[in-house]
């Protein structure tokens, strides 16, 4: 499973919506869409802001060894 994957279903299985989840990490729901999508990836503090934000710990977030 990838970054974008594992973000998204944490987001929905906490029911948060992407506008949600961007204001409670001072992000754009833009930038979450782009998470999501893979078009992106977050800096390391910023991964860690999302993963506290979504009870989960970064490492959970991050793309499976292939």
């Amino acid at each position: 499973m990838t970054f974008a994957q594992k973000l998204k279903a944490a987001r929905t299985d906490r029911g948060l919506s992407q506008n949600e989840l961007a204001r409670l990490t001072d992000l754009s729901q833009a930038m979450i869409a782009q998470y999501e999508l893979g078009i992106k990836h977050p800096h390391k503090n910023t991964l860690k802001e999302l993963a506290r934000k979504l009870n989960c710990k970064p490492e959970d977030l991050k793309d499976d060894p292939e």
